[in-house]
C-alpha cells in the first residue's frame, strides 16, 4: 500500500513563516535597488555645491508614453535621429543629469561601456556643476563591474579607475554607493569624499535642500552662480519631461516670503502666473516668453538669467 505522508499544523506554519520572511528580504532587496528621489541622490554631494540638475528617469519614461524599460541610454545613433521623438527626449533629459552619456554619444557612439549601466534599468540620476554623478539603478552592482573591467577599469581602494585602454569619454572613477547607487567622478578624492557623505548620511546643501521646493521630474537647483543676494538663498526651478508646467521657487531666508515684494515685470524674459507661499519658499509657475537662446528646456533658460533673484525685494 503506498504510504501518503502528511506536514503537520507546526511545520506548516514553520513554512509559512519562513515563505513570508524570504518574500518580505526580496521585497525588501528590491525597494532598495529600485528608483530614488532624485533629490537624495543629490544631498550627497558637497555641501558648497553650487548648480545641481536631476531627473526623474521612471517618471519621464511615464510622462513620455514609453514603456518602463525604456532605454534612457541608447548609444546608437539611429535611435535618436527624430529629435522629437519621446526616445530621444528621455535620452537628452537623463543626460542632463547623466552628462557621460552624452559626452559618449558626441565623441564615440560606436564604443560600448562608455557607460557601464544598463539604460533600461536606469531609475533617476543626479548631477552637479563639475566632475559628480550619482545613479540610481536596478542594475546589480556586479554586473556593472564585469562592464567596467571589460573596458579598461581596475579595482584600486575600492573606487574602479579608467586605464588607458578605457574609452575617452567615460568616467575616471566609477564606485558604487549601495541601494542601487552608482556614483560616477573626476577624481579619487571626490568619489570617496562622496562615499563618505553617503555612509553618514550626510545633510544636504542649499543647493540639494532647495529641490524639495518644487515638483517635477525634471529640476535644477542653483545657489553660488547667482552672484549672492540679500535674502534669495536659492533658486531651484522643475518642469515634466514634456517640457509643460515649469515651476520655480526662490528660497527666502528669515521671513515668511511675500508675495508682494516679487515684482513680475522684474522677470521680462518670463511670462509669470500666480505666485504662492511653500514655507520659506516663494513659488512662482513660469513659461518662457523671450528666449535668450536655445534652451530646449523652460528650466533651462533660468540659468541665463539673474532676474528671477533681483525681482524680489529683499527687506
Amino acid at each position: 500500500m503506498r504510504r501518503t505522508s502528511y506536514a503537520s499544523p507546526a511545520l506548516v506554519a514553520l513554512l509559512v513563516v519562513a515563505a513570508t520572511a524570504l518574500a518580505s528580504c526580496n521585497e525588501n532587496l528590491a525597494i532598495e535597488n529600485a528608483a530614488t528621489d532624485p533629490a537624495e541622490l543629490a544631498r550627497y554631494f558637497p555641501e558648497n555645491t553650487d548648480l545641481v540638475q536631476t531627473t526623474d528617469v521612471a517618471e519621464v519614461r511615464q510622462e513620455l508614453g514609453l514603456p518602463e524599460d525604456a532605454d534612457a541610454t541608447p548609444i546608437d545613433r539611429s535611435v535618436l535621429r527624430d529629435r522629437e521623438s519621446p526616445q530621444s527626449k528621455l535620452f537628452a533629459l537623463t543626460s542632463r543629469a547623466f552628462p557621460v552619456v552624452l559626452d559618449a554619444y558626441l565623441s564615440e557612439p560606436e564604443v560600448a561601456g562608455t557607460s557601464p549601466l544598463d539604460g533600461t534599468l536606469i531609475r533617476a540620476a543626479a548631477h552637479d556643476s563639475g566632475e559628480l554623478t550619482i545613479v540610481s539603478t536596478e542594475e546589480p552592482f556586479n554586473g556593472v563591474v564585469d562592464k567596467l573591467e571589460r573596458t579598461g577599469y581596475s579595482l584600486a581602494g575600492g573606487l574602479y579607475i579608467a586605464g588607458p585602454d578605457t574609452p575617452k569619454a567615460a568616467s575616471p572613477v566609477v564606485a558604487d554607493g549601495a541601494g542601487g547607487r552608482v556614483v560616477f567622478a573626476g577624481s579619487r578624492r571626490l568619489a570617496l569624499k562622496t562615499l563618505r557623505r553617503i555612509e553618514e548620511r550626510a545633510e544636504p546643501g542649499a543647493a540639494a535642500e532647495s529641490l524639495h521646493a518644487v515638483s517635477g521630474s525634471v529640476k535644477l537647483a542653483t545657489t553660488g552662480r547667482t552672484g549672492g543676494s540679500r535674502c534669495v538663498e536659492a533658486l531651484a526651478a522643475a518642469q515634466s519631461g514634456t517640457g509643460k508646467g515649469a515651476i520655480m521657487a526662490l528660497v527666502i531666508s528669515g521671513d515668511k516670503p511675500d508675495p508682494n515684494r516679487f515684482d513680475p515685470s522684474g522677470v521680462r524674459s518670463l511670462d509669470v502666473g500666480t505666485t504662492s507661499v511653500l514655507v520659506d519658499a516663494l513659488l512662482v509657475p513660469f513659461n518662457v516668453a523671450k528666449p535668450m537662446g536655445k534652451a530646449a528646456e523652460p528650466i533651462t533658460e533660468l540659468l541665463s538669467h539673474r532676474e528671477p533673484f533681483d525681482a524680489y525685494d529683499c527687506p
